[in-house]
C-alpha cells in the first residue's frame, strides 16, 4: 500500500508522479559479486579478498589483506578517510592491522567468520557495546565505521557500472546523497 501518511509513501507518490522508476535493494547487494562488501574491501584497499563464508548463501562478508601492517590507530584514520566517516569508533583487540574482515552495515552477527578466516581486525558499521565489548575480549580489532560509510561505495560502483553500460547516457551521484547522523 503506498500512502501519503509516511516518508516511503510520500517519496513513492513524489517518483511516480515524476515518472521516476526505483529498485531497492539491501541484503541482495550485501552478497552480489562487486556489491557492498566487495567495493567496501577495495576501498579499504584489501587484496587478496575472499567471501567469508557466512550467512546468505556464504556470500556476505569479506576478508583480505592489507598492503603493510598498520597500527590500529592509523588504520582507523585510513578507515575515516577512505570511507569519508564522520568519526570511527573502535575496540582495540591488541594486535596490529594486517588481515581485515569487512561486512557493510551492522554485521556484527559475523565476528565468529571473521575470527575464523584469520583477521585481526573487522570493519562494520551499526555496533552495539556487547559486540564491541566481545571483540575486545577475544582480541580482534573492530572498528564501526558508521552504517552510510561502510555500504556507500556501492552507490559509486553502481555509477561506473551504468556509465559503462550505457555509455551515451551521463551518470552521476546525487550531490544531496549523504549520511543522515553527523559528528559534532
Amino acid at each position: 500500500r503506498v500512502s501519503s501518511d509516511t516518508v516511503t509513501g510520500k517519496m513513492l507518490i513524489s517518483m511516480i508522479r515524476k515518472g521516476i522508476s526505483g529498485i531497492c535493494m539491501h541484503t541482495n547487494m550485501d552478497c552480489a559479486s562487486a556489491g557492498v562488501n566487495d567495493l567496501l574491501a577495495a576501498s579499504l584497499g584489501l587484496t587478496d579478498v575472499e567471501n567469508m563464508e557466512a550467512g546468505e548463501g556464504g556470500n556476505l562478508g569479506r576478508v583480505g589483506n592489507l598492503p603493510r601492517d598498520m597500527t590500529l590507530e592509523e588504520f582507523a584514520k585510513h578507515v575515516k578517510l577512505s570511507l569519508g566517516a564522520g568519526g570511527v569508533r573502535v575496540a582495540d583487540g591488541g594486535k596490529p592491522v594486517r588481515r581485515v574482515a569487512v561486512g557493510g552495515g551492522a554485521c556484527g552477527k559475523l565476528m565468529d567468520f571473521a575470527v575464523r578466516k584469520g583477521a585481526d581486525t573487522f570493519v562494520i558499521g551499526d555496533c552495539s557495546y556487547d559486540i564491541m565489548m566481545k571483540a575486545h575480549d577475544i582480541g580482534l580489532n573492530l572498528l564501526d565505521a558508521g552504517h552510510f560509510p561502510t555500504e556507500n561505495p556501492v552507490v559509486r560502483g553502481f555509477r561506473d557500472l551504468i556509465a559503462e553500460q550505457f555509455p551515451n547516457l551521463t551518470v552521476e551521484v546525487s550531490d544531496v546523497h549523504c549520511d543522515c547522523i553527523s559528528f559534532y
